[in-house]
């Protein structure tokens, strides 16, 4: 592998990592909403 297909892979990595996280926030919001 490639330094540069290493890189590409990470920040791969990182985005895929932030969109779950991003996700699971969204999913928790929502039930914090319909708690209240």
């Amino acid at each position: 592998m490639t330094l540069k297909g290493i890189i590409h892979f990470g920040v791969s990595d990182i985005s895929l990592a932030s969109v779950h996280v991003f996700n699971w926030l969204r999913q928790f919001c929502l039930c914090l909403i319909k708690n209240i």
